[in-house]
């Protein structure tokens, strides 16, 4: 049995850290997108970060507020997402489907 309290959030999500937000890019076929640089925004701030070979952008010692995301940068062979996602949960995970395409500067 595991005590409550900090070390309860390490065990439900191993692998995050606490006050941690995840941004998670696949592609259409599920697999992840590496190389993918987005920003996590709130009415204070915003950062910026890039996924990793995993898809994963981890953003750190967040404070509970709303966050958007944008996807600012695809690698080759997908199409630019303009969409403003809301982050629903601010300590979980934000998924990120891109799809196939060409990016608009004609990379692709």
């Amino acid at each position: 049995m595991r005590p409550f309290g900090k070390d309860l959030f390490s065990w439900l999500s191993p692998g995050k850290p606490e006050k941690a937000c995840r941004i998670i890019v696949k592609d259409e076929s599920g697999a992840p997108v590496k190389g993918v640089r987005v920003q996590l925004c709130s009415d204070l701030m915003c950062s910026m970060g890039e996924t990793d070979d995993k898809g994963i952008a981890t953003f750190k010692d967040l404070d509970e507020m709303t966050y958007t995301v944008h996807v600012l940068r695809v690698p080759e062979g997908f199409a630019e997402d303009r969409t403003e996602y809301e982050v629903r949960e601010v300590f979980g995970d934000t998924t990120i489907t891109l799809k196939a395409g060409v990016a608009e500067d004609g990379r692709g």
